[in-house]
């Protein structure tokens, strides 16, 4: 289709790559992430790479749909409501990247479950850290951020329009372009920047 937009392609996962990621395609129960049973029981798949160094792989598409359906409002009622380790939002966002990546029907689904606002407000910072690998998590969690929306918004207009609603994103997206995104296949805080269209206002 002429105009049409390439997906991003799914990224390494910087800092993640440790002996403790478990294999791709493992299920893990979603209360991990919550504390004193703080949500329902559930499996939630999420995209490790199987050992560390494995190049990344394209995930989600329409296999994606069925896990979406199910554990998509969980997910986002997690990162609205609980405070959480930066590590632990950082799975939460690799599965919220499959389930939308190629999957238009995903997409909608996650902007009418208010992901866009929920997303938007990762980047505002009420606590600033203070040690440097208080930094670099944060800084990890941004990145994965970005990626995100990128996901959300490639070839969705409706979301892209959503975007350009959030004043400050266009400053938080200039600074995080300005950071060193080596290990990961594009700077996706530049490339969503210039897919909102940022660059001409």
């Amino acid at each position: 289709m002429g105009g049409a937009v390439s997906p991003p392609p799914p990224p390494p996962p910087p800092g993640l790559n440790d002996p403790r990621c478990r294999p791709a395609g493992v299920f893990v129960p979603l209360t991990v992430f919550c504390r004193q049973r703080l949500c329902p029981q559930g499996e939630l798949q999420l995209p490790h790479p199987a050992s560390p160094g494995d190049s990344p792989r394209p995930a989600g598409g329409p296999t994606a749909g069925n896990f979406a359906a199910e554990y998509m409002k969980e997910v986002a009622h997690l990162l609205q409501n609980y405070e959480m380790e930066p590590k632990i939002k950082i799975q939460l966002l690799q599965s919220v990247a499959s389930w939308c990546y190629l999957n238009p029907v995903n997409q909608r689904r996650a902007k009418h479950l208010q992901f866009i606002p929920i997303l938007v407000d990762l980047f505002d910072n009420r606590l600033e850290p203070t040690t440097k690998s208080d930094i670099n998590s944060n800084l990890l969690l941004k990145f994965w951020t970005c990626y995100v929306l990128s996901v959300m918004t490639c070839n969705n207009l409706s979301c892209t329009q959503e975007l350009r609603d959030y004043s400050s994103l266009k400053y938080h997206l200039q600074m995080l372009a300005s950071e060193n995104w080596s290990g990961w296949p594009e700077n996706f805080a530049e490339e969503l920047y210039f897919l909102i269209g940022f660059h001409r206002s």
